[in-house]
C-alpha cells in the first residue's frame, strides 16, 4: 500500500481554494490535503461590492470554511508562524504540519499608507472590513442601480448595511 502524498496548502483565498477543490475533485478520498488560514470563512470579491450598495448584509455573503466538505481535504484555522520548505514543515499557532509539497497562496497585504489620502479621506473594498464599511459611505440612491440617474425613478432604495 503506498501512502499518500500529503499537501499543505497555506491560504484559503481564491487560489488556495480553487487548488484545494481541484485536487479534491481529481483525487478524492486518495488526498491528504490540509488547507490551513487564519480567517473563518470568506468573502468572494464581487460579493462586497452587493455589501457596499446595501443590496445584501455581510452574514448573507460570508462562506464560512467549517462548511467545506470535500474528500481528503481538511480545513484547520490557525495562524502561520513560519515555513521551512526545505524540511517541508509550517509551523503554526495550532502546531506543526509537515507536508510532502507546501503550496504558498497567502494573497496579498493591503498597505493603504502607500496611497497618499487614502487613510484619511478614503475607502478601501479590498478587505471584507473595508468594503462593509464602505456601505455607510456609499451615497444613497433612489435607484436599485448605483449608476443610474436619482432623478429618473421614483421608488426609494433602502439602504441595509
Amino acid at each position: 500500500m503506498t501512502r499518500r502524498a500529503r499537501i499543505l496548502v497555506l491560504g484559503a483565498g481564491f487560489g488556495g481554494l480553487e487548488l484545494s477543490a481541484a485536487l479534491s475533485a481529481a483525487l478524492g478520498q486518495d488526498a491528504d490535503i490540509i488547507l490551513i488560514d487564519k480567517a473563518s470563512g470568506f468573502v468572494f470579491g464581487f460579493a462586497k461590492l452587493d455589501v457596499m450598495f446595501g443590496k445584501r448584509l455581510p452574514a448573507q455573503v460570508f462562506h464560512p470554511y467549517r462548511d467545506i466538505n470535500k474528500p481528503g481535504l481538511r480545513f484547520v484555522r490557525t495562524t502561520i508562524a513560519s515555513i521551512d520548505p526545505q524540511a517541508k514543515r509550517v509551523d503554526t499557532d495550532a502546531g506543526t504540519f509537515h507536508g510532502d509539497i507546501i503550496v504558498v497562496a497567502l494573497g496579498a497585504d493591503l498597505d493603504p499608507g502607500a496611497t497618499p489620502g487614502l487613510v484619511e479621506a478614503g475607502h478601501e473594498f479590498y478587505t471584507n472590513q473595508g468594503a462593509f464599511a464602505a456601505c455607510a459611505a456609499t451615497p444613497r440612491s433612489r435607484s436599485s442601480h448605483p449608476w443610474a440617474h436619482p432623478s429618473r425613478h421614483h421608488h426609494q432604495h433602502h439602504r441595509r448595511c
